[in-house]
């Protein structure tokens, strides 16, 4: 009766952690040490008493998350360049991003079609963090859609994004495959690899309804080091706290 946990544990626990669960017949399945956190696959009664081990804070069923909104604009009748309304309610119509080439964006999402006339050009790099494709292709489409809501580039085609000039460097963590969903340690290790590869802003328009305090341990260091954390707080006009969000 093996199950999957994320186990976080004290600054200087690590080391004890890991051998309680050799011990106990576990194995790391994924290494989330940066925030004191392992994924771990382990037997369900093991789990439940390495809960009460000293060292360690919690040890938390994965959640899963999702991704938000509508994945495509779709202009009928015309191939003419359109403005989203968003662009004028952030006015970002009002100002220039000619000097967007030193900040970073990290999309955290379902990858990017980088081959997108409307995103032609435009510098981004990126990890993949699931089985399907790459980095820098996307099988479902939504990563795509974000980034052009971001840095589509000011042509005769699509859309127009907030940071049209095609200067914004962008970094794509994809954690999405077809399905549209991932967990939540998942998403803490993609929000962590936004950091330590230069980003600035990072966009998640993605969520869940559960907490997690893998994300919540994640999105606090993010926040020390200086970085904006974006995510969306849900599509359904309701005061449903969307995670991570909520955080």
């Amino acid at each position: 009766d093996e199950v999957q946990v994320i186990v976080g544990h004290k600054a200087n626990g690590g080391g004890a952690v890991r051998a309680e669960i050799a011990r106990s017949g576990g194995r790391i399945v994924g290494d989330l040490s940066d925030i004191d956190a392992l994924v771990v696959s382990m037997p369900r009664a093991a789990a439940k008493a390495l809960a009460a081990h000293g060292q360690v804070d919690y040890v938390d069923a994965p959640v899963e998350r999702h991704v938000l909104g509508t994945r495509s604009i779709r202009v009928a009748g015309s191939q003419a360049q359109v403005a989203p309304y968003g662009i004028a309610m952030v006015q970002a119509d009002q100002l220039t991003d000619a000097q967007a080439g030193n900040r970073r964006v990290c999309i955290v999402d379902s990858g990017i079609n980088a081959t997108h006339e409307d995103l032609a050009g435009v510098p981004m790099t990126g990890q993949n963090f699931t089985k399907s494709g790459a980095w820098n292709t996307d099988e479902n489409s939504h990563g795509t859609h974000v980034a052009g809501t971001i840095a589509a580039l000011n042509n005769a085609v699509g859309v127009v994004g907030v940071a049209p000039s095609g200067r914004l460097n962008l970094y794509i963590a994809k954690v999405f495959d077809a399905s549209g969903s991932a967990s939540d340690a998942v998403i803490a290790r993609a929000m962590l690899s936004c950091g330590s590869n230069g980003a600035n802003v990072i966009s998640m328009s993605l969520g869940g309804s559960a907490g997690s305090r893998t994300e919540a341990r994640a999105a606090a260091k993010l926040a020390k080091q200086g970085l904006l954390v974006v995510a969306a707080a849900g599509n359904d006009g309701n005061n449903t706290i969307s995670y991570p969000a909520g955080f």
